[in-house]
């Protein structure tokens, strides 16, 4: 098992990276938010950072 957290935030380099240290084919994302909205939102984040439309 492996983690990735990044205070600066994550960006699709991020993802890359840890796909290409450990040969992943699928990501398993781990929240503790209970609000759904707010859930839903981290994982809209972490899209955007994985297709390159974050800002970080």
């Amino acid at each position: 098992m492996r983690a990735l957290h990044r205070d600066r935030g994550l960006n699709g380099e991020d993802f890359a990276e840890l796909q290409a240290r450990t040969g992943a084919d699928e990501f398993i994302i781990g929240s503790d938010l209970y609000e759904h909205s707010h859930r839903l939102r981290s994982y809209e984040i972490i899209m955007d950072a994985w297709t390159g439309r974050s800002k970080n």
